[in-house]
């Protein structure tokens, strides 16, 4: 079945990005994290305005400083956390970033930590670079994934980095502040850096909230190295805008004698854009949110009603559904089975580490209508497998 020209112009938008380009025409793609929805109407406007003064050169150091007061602004209003007054360092997007800290602060054979399943380049950066990664993977209680204390406390023995993602992707958990606190006494208690991916931030769901690692207390701050942006919030991430916020001046210094020529620049519209949203879009995102909140609503109660063989924890923040499809033993890759048989392109669960076999993520950020043909579409394959 071709998908029907209203999806691909939604909201009268012709999407050209790798979410819609990734696949033939014939799949409805619901899995790379990206939005369907508008840009806020401030970013667009602020781009506009770009464009329209032909204002495309290099950024200025003026505008870079605007942009850590804007993000230290927007932490202390949403996360009542102060960054430390330490120079932020840009990055591109965060999986540059990822591997830049990872190259910095640890060497060759130094073992890294992650819970999984995980963001793929928390792996991959291990692979990569030649850093052993212990996988410890997180244990669905009752429906909310949980950190296996006894295992970790073993692993992080002779570690030297933990790499945390919170909110977590793909599982959607919000780590409470008992979780993060325990998660602190480890980290102290074997002296490891902790990289804090927490770009998933403002993408949380009632009655759950963040708070930043680096809040936890004066000496884990001085442990961490926080990774925010407003890409995922805001659907910015081909406008290229992260940072990197230290909490310990001698990581800075470190990272600082790094040539910034091996990282590149940011572009002039990526710090606009995100300077609008953090100051600008918190009306769009609420919006957003109501509507992310409804979808979310549709997708549990249509999998349990209809797909009970699928097992999906509600997740607590991000716009992502991670489905348990095991039951259905259709192998470590069931999305290749969903792929075939309902033309639905969603993300291997293999990607996310040996805690994925067996799973695939779904992004529900889009349209109701698109949402329901994609469950559609996993149901109809669910059926072929039935028989």
């Amino acid at each position: 079945m071709s998908i029907p020209k209203k999806f691909q112009l939604h909201h009268g938008l012709n999407r050209t990005s790798i979410k819609w380009d990734f696949f033939s025409q014939d799949v409805l793609p619901a899995w790379v994290a990206e939005m369907d929805f508008p840009l806020a109407p401030p970013i667009k406007e602020k781009l506009l305005a770009i464009l329209n003064s032909s204002d495309t050169g290099y950024p200025s150091a003026h505008l870079e400083e605007e942009l850590r007061t804007v993000f230290i602004e927007r932490m202390q209003a949403q996360f009542d956390w102060t960054p430390s007054d330490l120079p932020p360092v840009y990055f591109q997007d965060a999986v540059q970033a990822i591997f830049h800290v990872v190259d910095c602060f640890t060497q060759k054979g130094d073992k890294l930590l992650t819970l999984t399943p995980i963001y793929p380049p928390f792996l991959e950066v291990g692979e990569k670079l030649d850093r052993p990664c212990s996988e410890i993977e997180l244990s669905n209680i009752n429906g909310v994934y949980r950190i296996p204390w006894d295992e970790l406390r073993t692993a992080a023995k002779g570690a030297r980095m933990l790499l945390l993602c919170n909110p977590h992707n793909p599982t959607g958990r919000v780590f409470s502040k008992s979780e993060l606190q325990t998660l602190a006494e480890i980290v102290l208690e074997n002296n490891l850096i902790v990289v804090a991916d927490e770009i998933h931030a403002d993408l949380i769901y009632t009655p759950h909230e963040h708070i930043p690692f680096a809040q936890i207390s004066p000496e884990i701050n001085a442990q961490t190295i926080t990774l925010t942006s407003a890409t995922k919030a805001f659907n910015l991430g081909g406008l290229r805008c992260a940072i990197l916020a230290f909490g310990h001046i001698e990581q800075q210094k470190l990272f600082a004698k790094r040539p910034w020529q091996i990282r590149g620049g940011l572009n002039i519209m990526g710090i606009h854009a995100t300077i609008s949203a953090w100051r600008d879009g918190n009306t769009w995102l609420r919006e957003t949110m109501k509507t992310l909140e409804q979808n979310r609503e549709t997708l549990v109660d249509y999998i349990q009603n209809r797909l009970p063989e699928i097992i999906c924890a509600k997740p607590q923040a991000t716009y992502l559904a991670w489905l348990d499809c095991r039951n259905l033993n259709l192998g470590d890759d069931p999305a290749a089975h969903f792929l075939e048989h309902g033309k639905l392109g969603l993300s291997s669960g293999t990607f996310f580490g040996k805690a994925g076999a067996g799973f695939a993520r779904l992004n529900f950020a889009t349209s109701p209508t698109i949402l329901n043909e994609a469950l559609r579409r996993l149901e109809q394959s669910v059926k072929n497998t039935r028989g």
